[in-house]
């Protein structure tokens, strides 16, 4: 049995939609065949392409949220490749310094370096530019708390704010430069009781880099304290 649409012109009584027959030649019946009504159509389109722009949305606004992620931490990693080399180049020419006047290379300290890189990290967070201050967390306050989180008995401390601009190493040496030109700074820098080292560098938002540098004749305990951020206190 073949089918056949025609396509006849009548108006239907019950609404505006064009009404056409519906043929079967076998039997010679007609009956009458209604298309979809025009406005139900339009709706259900209208509908379908809302669910697809809602769909293209949610994924698009995933992929953002992804792409802020990974901007995010590929930022966060170049800071740490800069400061660290910033923190060799301040090791490299507070060394030289010594080196010059006969006296014996400082070697660097994990427990020494933790703590001068929570100092300048507390002392970004806080912008306060201080040795000891009520601005930073509870247990660092204070010079001796932090020698006492390292796990030594006595040092030395320096510590310097400078624009970030030019290459690590230059940075570092004018770091260090402005340390030899202070007489209490290059005190520490050239004390030959001093073996161990520790330097931390942190970046603030404002291009402001925050050194520390932290001298003992101890190394320090092979593991620090976990560090605290101003935030917890």
């Amino acid at each position: 049995m073949s089918l056949k649409f025609g396509r006849f012109p009548i108006k239907s009584p019950w609404s505006d939609s064009t009404v056409g027959f519906l043929c079967l030649r076998k039997t010679g019946r007609t009956i009458p065949w209604r298309p979809r009504d025009r406005r139900r159509q339009s709706g259900r389109r209208g509908a379908a392409i809302l669910l697809v722009v809602s769909l293209l949305w949610v994924w698009s606004a995933r992929h953002a949220h992804g792409t802020d992620n990974h901007a995010a931490s590929e930022t966060k990693t170049r800071k740490t490749e800069q400061t660290g080399k910033m923190e060799e180049a301040i090791l490299s020419h507070t060394n030289r310094e010594r080196l010059l006047r006969g006296l014996t290379p400082l070697a660097k300290s994990s427990a020494l370096n933790f703590v001068a890189r929570e100092h300048a990290k507390n002392m970004c967070a806080a912008d306060c530019f201080q040795h000891e201050s009520e601005e930073f967390p509870a247990g660092w306050r204070r010079f001796g708390e932090r020698l006492q989180a390292a796990g030594v008995s006595s040092g030395g401390e320096n510590i310097a704010y400078r624009t970030i601009e030019g290459t690590p190493d230059a940075w570092g040496k004018a770091v260090v430069s402005g340390w030899m030109e202070s007489p209490r700074h290059k005190k520490n820098v050239l004390n030959p009781g001093y073996r161990y080292l520790g330097i931390g560098v942190d970046g603030c938002n404002n291009r402001i880099g925050y050194a520390t540098q932290i001298f003992s004749s101890e190394p320090g305990r092979d593991s620090a304290p976990p560090s605290r951020s101003v935030k917890d206190q």
